[in-house]
């Protein structure tokens, strides 16, 4: 996929080059089947219409870090601005060669594309598990000189259940949520009788209730994942049964999109995790000797509190520092963002690229480290350590 700015924002021409200015000499070149082999393109429009193959409509109007990502440009708001070009797997590498080699020669890539997109699907079928691998190669264009890139994958298993033994953990995780929601109905049913339904909603019973609730709501997910699983293997079953660009597009739609849902759940099932254990951290009071741990995160928190009102402006000011020293040669340092994540990553390794940092301004930069080490990872760490300990 290639995206491109609309047409007259920068230029007025035509894209690509007349066929007549190619070494086939006409279009008739790229589309003759008559020699008995396929022909290199399916119609004269491929590729530089966005419309493809489909109509006769050939009207023309769209490795990075993600701190970095809106500094590029986005992805056009409406696909009029897409231009697309299929390879088939089951073609022949001459074919496929020329087919690339008719890109190059008709500038496919001009000055107004802004972002160039690589999809590649594998089946990877002789595993336990069936497997759909989706790989992404991004190009991005800016306007301001530089191409960057990123590059994105991910496994899509075919089947809901991977091993025999989730089904088990599932349905045990199942039968303590019902027993969760049951208790918690009990008791408010038992705070409403006594007419003191505000007393039921002490700190303790609203993560109670609020882990529940996202349990229920992992559990809906994960249900409506298996339906969109299903709906990608039957796209796909319907594709190897009858190979067609239309159906191939159609399926890697359908792939992206369910790859774009398992991912939300995933993150959805990572915070899930962090409430439960927050559940957890709450439920060892009932016991003394664990209950020290959150004994010594309570009457720890005030003066932590305080010492952070000093420790995170310090930090933030080293930061900026930073970005303003090196941000314009070290893609670490390039955004606020990712120097304060830089810094974060010196102050708990204790580890930094020396080489990198004072290849320009060397007593500038000597002067930063200098600084930032001993005073944020040497003394204002271990004053937090020190706190902790001395309320343990």
């Amino acid at each position: 996929h290639l995206w491109c700015y609309p047409q007259g924002e920068i230029t007025a021409e035509d894209y690509g080059r007349p066929f007549s200015q190619l070494p086939g000499g006409s279009a008739s070149y790229y589309t003759d089947s008559s020699t008995g082999e396929p022909p290199i393109l399916n119609c004269e429009t491929e590729g530089f219409s966005v419309t493809s193959c489909f109509t006769d409509d050939e009207r023309r109007l769209g490795m990075l870090r993600d701190d970095l990502s809106g500094r590029v440009p986005a992805k056009m708001a409406t696909e009029g601005f897409t231009y697309r070009m299929f390879f088939d797997p089951n073609a022949s590498y001459a074919l496929v060669h020329k087919r690339f080699q008719y890109l190059k020669d008709r500038d496919w890539l001009d000055e107004q594309s802004t972002r160039l997109v690589l999809k590649a699907y594998y089946l990877n079928y002789q595993m336990h598990v069936p497997r759909l691998q989706t790989f992404h190669v991004t190009f991005y264009f800016s306007r301001g000189g530089g191409v960057f890139s990123s590059i994105s994958f991910m496994g899509l298993p075919l089947e809901t259940f991977i091993y025999k033994i989730s089904i088990l953990f599932d349905i045990l995780f199942v039968i303590m949520l019902i027993a969760s929601t049951g208790f918690l109905c009990r008791d408010l049913a038992k705070a409403c009788g006594a007419g003191q339904p505000k007393s039921h909603f002490n700190f303790v019973n609203c993560i109670t209730w609020l882990s529940v609730i996202v349990g229920w709501f992992i559990t809906l997910l994960l249900l409506w994942s298996s339906v969109g699983r299903g709906a990608v293997t039957d796209a796909l079953t319907e594709y190897m049964a009858n190979p067609s660009e239309k159906l191939a597009l159609d399926f890697a739609e359908m792939a992206d999109n369910f790859g774009s849902y398992t991912q939300l759940v995933s993150f959805c099932i990572s915070y899930a995790h962090l409430l439960f254990m927050i559940r957890c951290f709450i439920s060892l009071k009932w016991q003394p000797r664990l209950a020290i741990v959150t004994r010594t995160i309570r009457v720890m928190s005030s003066d932590l509190l305080h010492f952070m009102i000093v420790l995170i402006p310090t930090f933030i000011a080293f930061a900026i520092a930073g970005m303003m020293m090196f941000g314009r040669r070290l893609q670490e340092f390039a955004t606020f963002q990712s120097a304060l994540a830089t810094c974060f990553k010196i102050a708990m390794e204790n580890e930094f690229r020396w080489r990198d940092l004072s290849a320009q301004d060397f007593m500038t930069s000597g002067t930063w480290v200098w600084v930032f080490v001993p005073l944020v990872v040497l003394l204002m760490l271990n004053m937090v350590l020190a706190i902790i300990m001395d309320i343990y």
